[in-house]
């Protein structure tokens, strides 16, 4: 018994580790992204999040970027954009089938579709009902007007993105933030498809904030270096 209590004791301390690293990871990353935005002159500052093939962490980004903004007591919104595969929603346990592709097509106000979650001053905006064209509707006028709108609602609105070099879903709405950033996984993400997104962003005159490496293994490393994500300009 006195083996397995200490086992456990030593697996808390390494995950409370990992978690303190983490949290110090995106800590970091709300401080660079205030101040790649400090020449953004609207009060609502609007950030799109994206990476370049699936499943290399951009939701979980996205997520989190809007939760260590919530910490600091502004008002934050996060927009499931990802019309095709949503899943912001699952992560606050949250329904779907009202949100924002509704909003769009008139089917619903901004205000029956957001949700607000728990205790903080966090809201979320769930993609609604899968549409048949998502990117008509991401860059139609009613999607600029919408963010308009809710700018008046809220200093920072984050919007979780398909990868960009999968759908033009991203592009549509590259310009209608005040910036982009590009989420790379360090087990899957290669110099030619990061260099294919970085080229989309450019050839639309869209700014990109910078980059997010996740799953990095700094097992070997020394210093204060994080388990979990890097952030870096461009």
């Amino acid at each position: 018994m006195k083996t397995n209590a200490k086992t456990r004791q030593l697996s808390n301390t390494v995950e409370n580790t990992r978690n303190f690293q983490i949290v110090e990871a995106y800590r970091t990353l709300r401080t660079n992204l205030l101040f790649a935005l400090g020449g953004a002159s609207d009060k609502c500052k609007k950030i799109a999040v994206t990476s370049s093939l699936p499943k290399e962490g951009k939701t979980l980004t996205s997520i989190n970027i809007a939760i260590t903004f919530a910490q600091t007591d502004a008002r934050v919104l996060i927009i499931d954009c990802d019309m095709r595969r949503p899943r912001v929603h699952r992560y606050f346990e949250l329904e779907s089938r009202v949100g924002l592709s509704n909003v769009l097509s008139g089917m619903c106000t901004s205000e029956e579709a957001i949700k607000k979650v728990g205790n903080m001053n966090l809201s979320v905006l769930p993609s609604g009902l899968i549409p048949p064209n998502p990117v008509e509707l991401l860059s139609g006028e009613n999607m600029r007007k919408l963010l308009d709108d809710l700018s008046e609602q809220f200093d920072y609105i984050i919007l979780d993105t398909p990868p960009i070099n999968i759908v033009a879903d991203a592009l549509a709405i590259a310009n209608l933030v005040d910036g982009n950033v590009i989420v790379l996984s360090s087990a899957s993400s290669t110099h030619i498809e990061t260099k294919k997104a970085v080229s989309q962003f450019e050839y639309a005159n869209a700014n990109i904030l910078g980059f997010v490496l996740n799953n990095v293994n700094t097992k070997n490393t020394k210093g204060y270096s994080k388990k979990y994500m890097y952030y870096g300009y461009r």
